[in-house]
């Protein structure tokens, strides 16, 4: 008598878990990227293997991170609605940076956005042509002595 009773409960239990499964959102194909090159101000060569911090201003319910790959591109996923805004959130600790740190999404995703150089130094910048869905910006690594210059009085 007990058996009938437990496999009842079983198929219950699978049925609602079953349900469950199907009742998951489907990823949409809504889901966008963006990516975000980083050329060192000075030489324009990519900089490599740094974290590259980003909010989602004006929501900034969330903060992302990527680091850049052999050619100083870090890419970020947007799963679902994009915000207005975005902005890099370097640490002055570990990048000086020669641009503008908020963009409009929209901007960057149909064309791309080449942000200014401030730090333009005697040597002249490269030509740089963003592809759609691409952020190229400027700056300069901090090294560990201007680390520690910053924390003296």
């Amino acid at each position: 008598m007990l058996l009938p009773f437990a496999l009842a409960i079983a198929l219950n239990s699978h049925l609602k878990q079953s349900e469950a499964i199907q009742q998951r959102p489907v990823p949409t194909t809504a889901d966008h990227s963006i990516s975000v090159k980083v050329l060192d101000a000075e030489t324009g060569q990519p900089v490599k293997r740094m974290w590259v911090p980003l909010d989602d201003r004006p929501q900034q319910i969330q903060l992302l991170n990527a680091k850049t790959d052999s050619h100083g591109i870090a890419v970020f996923h947007f799963p679902g609605p994009l915000p207005e805004r975005i902005r890099l959130a370097f640490s002055p600790w570990d990048f000086g940076s020669c641009s503008e740190l908020e963009f409009v999404t929209d901007q960057i995703l149909r064309t791309g956005i080449v942000a200014g150089d401030r730090c333009k130094s005697s040597k002249a910048t490269p030509h740089v042509t963003p592809e759609a869905g691409q952020l190229v910006v400027f700056g300069k690594r901090v090294t560990l002595w201007q680390r520690v210059l910053q924390e003296l009085p």
